[in-house]
């Protein structure tokens, strides 16, 4: 992954781990990733899922105020200049998509 993003990867995260105590059980070249034990017992977990957080808003939470640690899950398409109902910004997601891609078969 780091050859091909060109980039250092420090952790890792899976989105919708099958069975929670493999992936607990897992090594990745010595890499931590979001579901071992010292990060499910150590930190304070949110999600964007479907644009709306899970669990309640991670700067509204005790753990926040209190300086504690947070795992945040942050899905970017829900992240716009204008906050959209859900499905529009699915729809403006697939609009910007679409766009790109077409540019990009007509560049190459």
């Amino acid at each position: 992954m780091q050859d091909y993003f060109n980039a250092r990867v420090d952790a890792v995260s899976f989105h919708r781990p099958i069975d929670l105590e493999l992936f607990q059980r897992l090594e990745l070249n010595s890499l931590p990733h979001a579901y071992e034990t010292l990060f499910l017992e150590n930190f304070k977990y949110f999600s964007d899922s479907r644009g709306l957080w899970r669990f309640g808003n991670p700067l509204e939470s005790k753990e926040f105020k209190n300086n504690k640690n947070l795992h945040l899950l942050i899905h970017p398409i829900w992240w716009n200049e204008e906050e959209l109902e859900p499905i529009d910004t699915i729809k403006l997601f697939k609009k910007i998509t679409t766009i790109t891609l077409i540019n990009i078969y007509f560049l190459n």
